[in-house]
C-alpha cells in the first residue's frame, strides 16, 4: 500500500499564500543576482536558507547534497544551532544504513516531498537535539537539479492550524524550485568559467563567431598567432586574415559544411598582422543549444614550421611517388621561377567535383578511380607540369604557346570525361576546368591559381539548416 501523504503544517502567521509566494520569489531573485555577480555558491545558499528561515519562522532550514562517501552533506543552513551541529556530526546517509532513513534521504530516494515527525524511527539519531529546540517535524523536497543530488529540508515546530497560516507545502515547493534554479545556474556559470579559462589558456589559437561569421571572442593564443588583440577582431569577419591563397571553392566548401551543422577540418594559409603567412590545420565546429546552431568555434593548429620543411623536401624531391605527379610546392617553385624570368604562364585548375560522392560505392572503387584519374592527368599533361591540389583536383601548367595550351585543354576535357572502368554505368562526372594566364591575371602562382579557381564556377551555398548534426 502507498503511504498516506505527509500532513501539512502551518508556518508564518499573518501572511496569506500570495504574499508569501511573492516574498519567497524575491528572496530567490536576490540570490540569483548574487550568483550572476559570481559570489561563492555556499555563501549565497547560506544567505538564502537564512532568509527563508526568517520568512517562515522556522528553527532550521538546510540544503544537503549527496556525497560520494555515502553521506548527505549539509552545504548550507539558516542557523548554526545544536540541531545543525548534530546533523554535521552525524549526517544523514543515502545508502540505507541506520542514518539513511531521515527526511532528506527519503526525499532523494522517492523523488517526492517527504514529511516526518521526529517520533518516527527514521529520525531517531537526531531526536534529542530536535526536542531541545522544539522541533516537531521535518519536511524535505528533492531538488531536480542537473546533478539530481540535492534536497531542501524544513525543520518546523508544531503549530495549530488556523486563519492566517500559510501551508508549508506551498512555501516549500516555491523555495525548492528557487533553490534548484540557483544551483543549476551556479553549475552552468561554473562550466562556462571553466570552459572560458580552458580556451583562454589553450595552446591552440581559437575564436568564436556568430552565424553571420562575426567574431565574438578570441583567446590569447589567437593574439600570439595573428598579432590581433581581442578588441581588434571583435565583430569582424575572419576573412580579414585571408592570405589570398584560397579561391571561392575552398570557402564554399567550408561554409556549406558548417552551415549544415557539420564539422569542417582543413588546411588554411592566412596572414598575420605583419603580413606574414602562416599555415594551420583549422577545425570549425558548429555549436549551440537544444540542437540548434548558434555559433561556430574555430581552432587553429599552427603547422607553419612543418609545412615549410615539407615544401623544402617536396621541391628537392620534385615528384610525388604516390601519384607520379609533381609535388605542389615543386610546381609552385617552377612556375614562380618562370614568372620571374618574364615568361608567359598559362595555369589551369582541373577538378572532378563529384568524385568524392562515389565513396558510397566503396573505398576500393574510389581509390581505383582516383588512381586512374592521376594516371590520365600524368600522361596528358606530363608529371612535372601537374600537381594534385586535392582528391581529383589538379593544377596544370599548360604550354607557354597559347595554341598548344588550348590544344592540351581540349584533350583534358575529352580524356578526363571518358568512362572510368571501376564506375560501371556511371559515364559522366562533373568535370570543371578554369584557366588563368600571366600577366593579365597575375604575376604569381597563387594569384593565377585564384583566378583559375574562380573561372571554374562554384556551386551555390547550401541552405543553412542551423541544426547540429551528430
Amino acid at each position: 500500500m502507498n503511504a498516506p501523504p505527509p500532513p501539512p503544517i502551518d508556518v508564518a502567521p499573518s501572511q496569506d499564500d500570495s504574499a508569501l509566494r511573492t516574498h519567497l520569489h524575491q528572496l530567490v531573485d536576490r540570490a540569483y543576482r548574487d550568483i550572476v555577480e559570481e559570489l561563492p555558491l555556499q555563501d549565497v545558499l547560506h544567505g538564502l536558507c537564512q532568509r527563508i528561515g526568517q520568512q517562515l519562522d522556522l528553527p532550521l532550514v538546510t540544503l544537503v547534497r549527496r556525497h560520494v562517501a555515502g553521506t548527505l552533506e549539509t552545504v548550507a543552513a539558516s542557523r548554526e544551532t545544536s540541531m545543525w551541529a548534530e546533523l554535521t556530526r552525524l549526517p544523514e546517509r543515502w545508502d540505507g544504513t541506520v542514518a539513511g532513513h531521515g527526511p532528506a534521504a527519503r526525499a532523494l530516494h522517492s523523488g517526492l516531498r517527504v514529511g516526518m515527525a521526529i517520533s518516527e524511527e527514521g529520525f531517531l539519531p537526531w531526536r534529542d537535539a530536535a526536542r531541545r529546540e522544539g522541533i516537531a517535524e521535518a519536511h524535505s523536497w528533492p531538488l531536480e537539479t542537473e546533478e539530481n543530488a540535492w534536497a531542501l529540508v524544513f525543520y518546523a515546530r508544531a503549530r495549530t492550524s488556523g486563519p492566517g497560516h500559510a501551508s508549508v507545502d506551498e512555501a516549500g515547493s516555491v523555495a525548492a524550485a528557487g533553490c534548484r534554479r540557483i544551483i543549476d545556474a551556479a553549475g552552468r556559470l561554473e562550466q562556462q568559467r571553466l570552459l572560458k579559462s580552458a580556451l583562454d589558456q589553450a595552446g591552440n589559437a581559437a575564436f568564436i563567431a556568430d552565424l553571420e561569421g562575426r567574431i565574438v571572442w578570441s583567446n590569447s593564443a589567437f593574439t600570439r598567432l595573428t598579432g590581433y588583440a581581442p578588441a581588434e577582431v571583435q565583430g569582424r569577419n575572419p576573412r580579414f586574415l585571408s592570405s589570398g591563397r584560397h579561391g571561392p571553392s575552398h570557402y564554399r566548401e567550408l561554409w556549406n559544411t558548417i552551415r549544415t551543422g557539420h564539422v569542417w577540418r582543413g588546411e588554411t594559409v592566412d596572414r598575420d598582422r605583419q603580413g606574414a603567412a602562416f599555415t594551420a590545420v583549422q577545425t570549425i565546429s558548429p555549436f549551440g543549444e537544444e540542437g540548434r546552431v548558434t555559433h561556430y568555434l574555430a581552432v587553429y593548429d599552427d603547422i607553419s614550421r612543418q609545412k615549410a620543411q615539407q615544401e623544402r623536401r617536396e621541391i628537392r624531391t620534385g615528384l610525388d611517388p604516390l601519384t607520379g605527379l609533381s609535388h605542389r610546392a615543386s610546381l609552385v617553385s617552377a612556375v614562380d621561377a618562370a614568372l620571374a624570368e618574364g615568361r608567359p604562364v598559362h595555369l589551369a585548375r582541373v577538378a572532378l567535383r563529384n568524385l568524392a560522392s562515389l565513396g558510397k560505392l566503396g573505398e576500393e572503387v574510389l581509390e581505383a578511380t582516383l588512381e586512374e584519374c592521376n594516371t590520365r592527368v600524368r600522361k596528358l599533361a606530363g608529371a612535372a607540369r601537374a600537381a594534385p591540389d586535392a582528391d581529383a583536383e589538379y593544377l596544370v601548367w599548360l604550354p607557354d604557346e597559347e595554341s598548344a595550351a588550348e590544344a592540351l585543354l581540349e584533350v583534358l576535357r575529352t580524356e578526363l570525361a571518358e568512362p572510368y572502368p571501376m564506375l560501371g554505368e556511371i559515364r559522366t562526372l562533373d568535370l570543371r576546368i578554369g584557366c588563368a594566364q600571366s600577366p593579365r591575371d597575375g604575376l604569381s602562382f597563387d594569384a593565377l591559381a585564384r583566378v583559375a579557381d574562380r573561372a571554374m564556377g562554384v556551386e551555390p551555398l547550401q541552405p543553412a539548416r542551423r541544426v547540429l548534426t551528430h
